[in-house]
């Protein structure tokens, strides 16, 4: 079940922010931020789509864990950071 949740949550995301970092400023960066943003979005719905084994980390009854609340809080800061990046 990892191997499914991590083709799920993959690379993509880390390439595209890697290119918008290295992309120029103007349309060619916020291009890479909009897919940045596409992922995220991807992801977070991922994430709140109630996958048994996302639950099952949390609800694992030897240790607390909130991995869910971090991930949700994680990938939302990011997409508000990514907008605001394309605003400016």
């Amino acid at each position: 079940m990892l191997y499914t949740v991590l083709e799920r949550l993959d690379d993509r995301l880390i390439d595209v922010l890697d290119d918008a970092l290295n992309a120029e400023e103007g349309a060619q960066r916020q291009g890479h931020q909009r897919d940045a943003i596409g992922l995220v979005d991807e992801y977070l719905a991922y994430v709140n789509s109630g996958d048994p084994f996302l639950e099952a980390v949390d609800d694992n009854g030897l240790v607390e864990v909130q991995l869910l609340r971090e991930l949700r809080k994680r990938l939302s800061d990011m997409h508000t950071q990514l907008s605001a990046a394309i605003a400016a």
